[in-house]
């Protein structure tokens, strides 16, 4: 299984009077599908928006403010409604909209494809195995009965 296609993490912190400021985010698009994270700290404010791409090709998106939890389904149209809608993930915006990430389901099923063909090709090797054995055995069966007609002729020869 190969890494990334894509990936983007950008992170800053900051301390000013005792006061942490923390900002990251991060973008992932790979074999697995696409996923990102922002999370933003401003001294005891909290916020963390993380989204990933799920099995059937909906996006799963959860939203923690302090202590309140939001976890909502999309799609990838309604995805990218919902991220223009916050300015924060800008980041994944853009990615978004450069990225043609409705082929990651193709992509997905290719790399499914690639494993059917791999127990194929399996599959004929096991089968090519075999018929070299069966053709091993006939020329070896045939080696025995021509060196039979040797010994058989030598006999007679011997004998006259």
């Amino acid at each position: 299984m190969s890494g990334p296609t894509y990936l983007h993490h950008e992170q800053s912190k900051q301390i000013k009077n005792g006061k942490v400021t923390i900002h990251e985010e991060q973008v992932i698009d790979g074999p697995k599908g696409l996923s990102f994270k922002l999370y933003k700290r401003d001294g005891d404010k909290k916020e963390k928006i993380v989204g990933k791409r799920n099995k059937d090709g909906t996006f799963t998106i959860i939203h923690i403010k302090g202590d309140k939890k939001d976890s909502n389904n999309y799609t990838v149209e309604e995805l990218k409604k919902e991220i223009k809608k916050h300015k924060e993930l800008d980041f994944v915006n853009k990615y978004v909209s450069t990225a043609k990430i409705a082929r990651q389901s193709r992509k997905m099923s290719r790399a499914s494809s690639r494993r059917r063909s791999r127990a194929a090709k399996k599959a004929s090797r096991k089968a090519k195995k075999t018929s070299r054995k069966t053709s091993r055995k006939a020329k070896r069966t045939s080696r025995k009965g021509s060196r039979k007609a040797k010994k058989t002729s030598r006999r007679r020869k011997s004998r006259r």
